[in-house]
């Protein structure tokens, strides 16, 4: 026995020194993959920050294959104070200074504490197909005959010991509560086309990127995008834009006043020097635009004549405070039941030599913390064209002279923020957000009409986030299509409801018919076989659980398609 004393001296002495590398540097080796469903190609890292190679390279590249990039980098910026004003904060821009704010893995449920072995067993990004999930479910409802896949196997919806057995997203088709594709049918529940997922935290290790005070948060991450090869024409932006998720879990004792989530965003428009940005509060997007009509000569990474229009668009967000008087969500009310906090502030600041020092590249927590909150570096409020401070910088669009529009052309950075709530202990709190890259090949630079390109593909992309088409494309198109031709021929009533609806339509035929149920992620619920009448019918309708859901009826060759709400 004494001959194994060396081997565990010399593991033991590898853990620590694994442990003391991770905590002084920060250096974990840096994972990433691909995107790349559609146009877009982007590379996702896997410790808060996106779009580059960590070296000099930007690596969010439309149209795919052509080398050409709107976008440099991007990263996610958290933020609040405890009691006595103390100011906890995780951000990363470039990873700075030694290493980055987070790390990867999930924290301990009841101590909110990790280690460096669990950051190494979860330093990976897992990559789902909706064609490798439909592929197991047909061969798991046609006897399991095929052996699963390593991704589906490998897929990381449970923590094991004290780490929360919430991880990645999957239906628990044997519900017995436990992820078991081989031997119960479970399968990854997925966004889009194809999904990527990663799990990190800011607690392993100091922040080497700001400096600030851990929150002692776990963040649980998807980015996804669709393939639409045949949606109708008002939709070709999906294949333009790829889609962000993330689920923040506050492990810690403490309750954060004020807090607020940013995304930061680095544009560099294909030549980064001559980019000017601007926001439209309320339809809640920032957006980056070339500042003359030509994007340097169109070689390498540039894109020449009609430079395109990036823009980001906050989807979805936390629960607002009650009663704050604030309007959260930009529609114009203040207060309004269930009102989530969308885009809540938009500020930019600079890279160029010669800046005013306020405005340039933030350092130390505090001024992070400023920027998310619409001050300066120095706590002064962003004023507007009236010298009013103001909580969103250059609105409007810039093409129907808006009241304040960016007049330099430089590299500029921006922030979308959401949030200013209370987060408490053991809340998770949402954020969803879009990429969306519009360009109209035949619109004069800085026309309306030029612009308004761009507000309409966000507005494509919103009315397709709120419709919950987060199927794969085929069948969102389908139910886009089936919804848009029949929506007058069903009817659904009362919608929403609370329990039951009833359906009405009216039937060419005397004979069977089917009644099938799905939910926003294209799983049937319900199907069942009724007797129709020629003429009007009426049949009820009990979906049994609550959500959104699309309704599809057919007798012979009639069929109707309609929409359900289940509070």
């Amino acid at each position: 026995m004494k001959h194994l004393y060396p081997f565990k001296i010399k593991l033991l002495c590898l853990i620590v020194i694994a442990e003391i590398s991770i905590i002084q540097s920060s250096a974990q080796p840096s994972v990433n993959a691909l995107l790349e469903t559609n146009q877009v190609s982007a590379m996702i890292q896997n410790r808060g920050d996106m779009f580059w190679d960590l070296a000099a390279f930007a690596k969010y590249e439309v149209p795919k294959g052509t080398g050409k990039t709107p976008l440099f980098a991007s990263g996610l910026w958290l933020g609040g104070t405890t009691a006595g004003n103390n100011l906890h904060l995780a951000a990363v821009t470039y990873r700075t200074g030694t290493g980055s704010d987070y790390f990867t893995g999930p924290l301990d449920t009841i101590n909110g504490t990790t280690d460096s072995i669990t950051a190494i067993n979860y330093n990976q990004i897992w990559t789902m197909t909706s064609s490798e999930v439909e592929a197991f479910r047909t061969d798991w409802n046609n006897g399991g005959t095929l052996s699963v896949s390593p991704a589906i196997l490998n897929w990381p919806a449970q923590g094991s010991g004290n780490f929360t057995h919430n991880l990645a997203p999957f239906v628990d088709l044997d519900g017995n509560g436990v992820y078991n594709p081989a031997t119960g049918g479970d399968y990854p529940l997925i966004r889009g086309d194809v999904m990527v997922y990663w799990i990190f935290n800011d607690y392993l290790a100091p922040h080497r990127q700001t400096g600030g005070t851990p929150l002692q948060v776990e963040v649980h991450a998807s980015a996804y995008g669709f393939n639409c090869p045949t949606v109708n024409d008002s939709l070709k932006i999906m294949n333009f834009t790829t889609f962000y998720h993330y689920d923040i879990i506050n492990r810690s004792n403490n309750t954060y006043s004020n807090f607020k989530m940013g995304v930061f965003m680095d544009p560099d428009l294909g030549n980064g020097k001559d980019d000017k940005i601007g926001c439209l509060p309320e339809q809640n997007f920032g957006f980056c635009y070339n500042g003359d009509d030509m994007d340097s000569t169109g070689q390498g990474n540039t894109y020449g004549a009609h430079p395109p229009i990036l823009s980001t668009v906050i989807l979805d967000g936390p629960l607002a405070t009650p009663n704050d008087g604030q309007d959260n969500n930009n529609n114009g009310q203040t207060d309004e039941a269930g009102e989530k906090c969308l885009m809540t502030n938009f500020q930019y600041f600079n890279s160029f030599a010669g800046s005013d020092p306020i405005t340039t590249d933030p350092i130390s927590p505090v001024e992070y913390y400023y920027y998310l909150n619409s001050k300066w570096k120095d706590n002064t409020s962003v004023l507007d064209c009236n010298n009013n401070p103001t909580k969103f910088s250059y609105p409007g669009n810039p093409g129907e002279n808006p009241p304040c529009v960016d007049t330099i052309s430089t590299d500029v950075r921006m922030v979308l923020c959401s949030g200013g709530i209370s987060f408490t202990p053991n809340q998770s709190i949402p954020l969803d957000y879009a990429i969306v890259y519009s360009r109209n090949a035949t619109a004069d630079y800085g026309t309306p009409e030029y612009f308004q390109q761009a507000i309409d593909d966000v507005d494509d992309v919103q009315n397709w986030y709120k419709a919950g088409y987060f199927s794969d494309c085929s069948s969102s198109t389908n139910a886009i299509n089936e919804l848009s031709n029949s929506s007058n021929q069903l009817r659904i009533f009362p919608n929403p409801t609370s329990y039951s609806s009833t359906l009405e339509f009216t039937s060419p035929y005397t004979q069977k018919g089917t009644i099938t149920v799905r939910d926003i992620m294209g799983r049937t619920i319900l199907n069942q076989t009724f007797q129709a009448l020629k003429g009007n019918n009426r049949l009820p309708l009990n979906v049994g659980k609550s959500g959104i859901f699309f309704v599809s009826v057919g007798v012979g060759e009639w069929k109707g398609v309609g929409k359900v709400v289940v509070e």
